[in-house]
């Protein structure tokens, strides 16, 4: 593979060059070559340096390493404390820096590079390995006191620092575009990339490694059994190996990692001693404290406090430690704490404000709280980074339901969900949620934005299918109850609907007057109420919605129709006049028109019921016109013709109209006083 990844390079095919040494270093990240060819196949100069201080820290020797980090500013000269300059044919030795020095020719020639034109020159970077190596996997590769000694006089720094820099993506930036669309059905076993037709790239996982390889077959059984997930190996050789290295953070960690994969409460308990030893060993091990963290959320219990604590340790890390942040922040969401975990999640952007990974989590927690424009910003500046983020893809179309982007919900829905409700996937997009067994959120979110998605365009039963789903996952969950509620009330089912915007309500917080659940409850609950002739019950539900949103299309126009329906007339009007000013399309103000000439004509003030019949005609629908119009015709023989606006299709330029017999007809009464009834709720 390693001869593939060279030839690649030589070929200028750097994306494949890319994948292939990053498969390469995730078997063996201490192989300084594999660094130094890699950083011809990535693109950015922070990248490059990476790369470069990776393979020094690997071999402090590599001259190669330490030439690039010249050319890069990212070492001086006399810290590099080079070689004399090599010789035509010692540079025509060096494949990669052979291959790389035309480009660097060019895209140097203005830059630093030019007060080093004699020096040779080395592998440059050309393509996206994955800015997460930088700031998530470098602190726990090398808990503190672990760094390598560099013999070169003086030393060049192999400690990486990640300074924060804010790289805002521009307005307008397009999306980077994808090899290729998907077909058919998205199983979650392969990875979102390979059907996008893009490289994989390094799982987002923290992976520390050690420094040095250790030559013993037992000690890279458990090494490379954790580099692969192989947790029989591990465990097979573990003891073997602490017993070679027993001053070694290590081999506890690997150990640790395979006792937290197993999941059962003897082994999580045998995991978060063994990443208590690691930490004895090594008290600055980051990753060790992320581990633990996680496992004692597994426990539970008293051990929930205790595991927040282990992030804070990691986070408070040198560089921060990133998963804790992801961890922690998942841990808030999953229980409600949207705010905290959005401060988590942008302290961590501002940390790594290229990551993807984190970029995803950010947008995906906006869209939990309501916050879509930022949703959908934060999620483009991620899937510009990366097309396969699945939490990226997860919070826009979340977004795009309540923005109305139905399709482009369902595109991102369709891509993004199949991950969310595999167990495997799962595991690595809600570390927190994973380890405390709560999956059913998270999954019952996915399934009702697919249902929503369904029922905008026009699908009720696939909509009721996906609801349906949801509930079995989580019978608990308000909104789910609300919205097939509302598709069992479309659908004519009046005692279903009811029984679930009931629960809803029961399991909703009645103080908390302003929750758009809550209210989209009781006015679900009223309609259904309407539906079945029950106007009381009806009216006490449109007014406790009223009470946190007074100002709603629905809940005016159900408080009119309720109000119409006990004969409170003037209430009913002054309620639909209400909804009139709050409707946003003809068909809402046809349907309050015609409700409120009902009470007009309730009240006898015919000459209003005929304006808002005479208006409504003109907004009406087909199905609704035919009433409207014989209504029009009624009214004729109640007002006088000075009175009277123009009918639609009774009227003519030369029609005369009878006049009623009560002269009284006429009179425009003044209304009553309105009256305020305020009732309890009909379940």
């Amino acid at each position: 593979m390693f001869r593939e990844a060279v030839q690649a390079v030589r070929a200028g095919q750097r994306r494949r060059a890319r994948d292939l040494l990053t498969r390469l270093i995730k078997t063996d990240a201490n192989n300084a070559d594999y660094w130094v060819w890699l950083s011809s196949a990535v693109d950015t100069e922070k990248e490059q340096i990476y790369c470069l201080q990776k393979a020094l820290q690997i071999d402090p020797n590599s001259v190669h390493a330490r030439r690039g980090l010249v050319m890069l500013g990212a070492l001086t000269p006399e810290q590099a404390n080079l070689p004399q300059g090599p010789t035509i044919d010692e540079l025509a030795t060096n494949a990669p820096a052979r291959q790389a020095t035309t480009q660097l020719q060019r895209a140097w020639a203005s830059r630093r590079i030019q007060g080093l034109a004699g020096m040779a020159v080395v592998v440059v970077i050309a393509g996206g390995f994955g800015y997460w190596l930088v700031v998530n996997v470098v602190p726990g590769i090398f808990p503190p006191g672990s760094a390598a000694a560099i013999t070169a006089t003086p030393q060049p720094t192999a400690t990486i620092t990640v300074t924060p820099t804010e790289t805002a993506t521009p307005p307008g930036t397009p999306a980077k575009a994808l090899a290729c669309e998907p077909t058919g059905d998205i199983i979650a076993s392969r990875p979102l990339a390979e059907y996008l037709c893009l490289p994989v790239t390094t799982p987002t996982s923290a992976v520390p490694t050690e420094q040095s390889a250790r030559p013993e077959e037992a000690y890279q059984n458990v090494r490379f059994g954790y580099l692969d997930k192989n947790w029989d190996r591990v465990l097979q050789n573990a003891d073997q190996a602490i017993k070679l290295y027993p001053d070694s953070p290590y081999p506890f960690f690997y150990l640790a990692e395979a006792h937290r994969a197993a999941g059962n409460p003897e082994s999580l308990l045998q995991a978060e001693k063994n990443y208590t030893s690691a930490l004895q060993k090594s008290p600055g091990f980051s990753a060790a404290y992320w581990g633990r963290g996680l496992t004692r959320l597994a426990l539970s219990g008293s051990n929930t406090r205790r595991a927040l604590d282990d992030f804070e340790e990691a986070i408070g890390a040198s560089p921060p430690y990133l998963p804790a942040f992801l961890a922690r922040a998942d841990y808030y969401l999953i229980n409600g704490e949207v705010d905290r975990a959005i401060e988590d999640l942008e302290a961590a952007q501002r940390l790594a404000p290229q990551d993807p990974r984190v970029l995803g989590q950010l947008a995906n927690a906006y869209a939990s709280a309501g916050d879509y424009e930022e949703a959908l910003d934060t999620a483009d500046a991620a899937l510009e980074i990366n097309p396969a983020e699945v939490l990226a893809l997860f919070g826009r179309g979340r977004a795009r339901i309540a923005t109305g982007d139905s399709t482009g919900a369902q595109a991102d829905l369709r891509l993004a969900v199949p991950y969310v409700l595999d167990t495997t996937a799962f595991g690595e997009l809600f570390p927190a949620a994973n380890a405390m067994n709560i999956r059913s959120r998270p999954q019952a979110d996915a399934l009702l934005a697919q249902c929503v998605v369904e029922r905008q365009r026009g699908n009720p039963t696939i909509a009721l299918s996906y609801i349906n789903q949801a509930l079995e996952l989580r019978s608990a969950f308000p909104e789910g109850l609300v919205e097939r509620g509302e598709l069992l009330l479309s659908g004519g089912a009046l005692e279903a609907a009811r029984e679930d915007f009931n629960r809803a309500i029961g399991m909703l917080d009645r103080a908390d007057t302003t929750n758009p659940v809550l209210i989209r409850a009781y006015v679900g609950n009223g309609q259904a109420l309407l539906r079945a002739d029950l106007p009381n019950g009806a009216l006490s539900n449109f007014q406790a919605a009223a009470r946190g949103a007074p100002g709603d299309y629905d809940v005016n126009l159900g408080l009119g129709l309720a109000s119409l329906g006990i004969d409170q007339n003037v209430d009913a009007v002054n309620a639909l006049t209400r909804a009139l000013t709050a409707a946003e399309m003809g068909s809402q103000q046809a349907d309050a028109l015609i409700a409120r000439a009902a009470a007009y004509r309730a009240l006898r003030r015919y000459a209003e019921e005929a304006t808002d019949l005479q208006t409504a005609f003109s907004l009406a629908s087909q199905l609704q016109q035919p009433t409207v119009s014989a209504r029009l015709t009624e009214v004729h023989d109640l007002i006088t013709p000075t009175a009277l606006p123009p009918s639609p299709v009774a009227a003519t330029a030369t029609a005369t109209l009878r006049r009623t017999a009560t002269p009284s007809a006429t009179v425009t009464r003044s209304p009553a006083p309105a009256r305020t009834a305020t009732r309890t709720p009909t379940p």
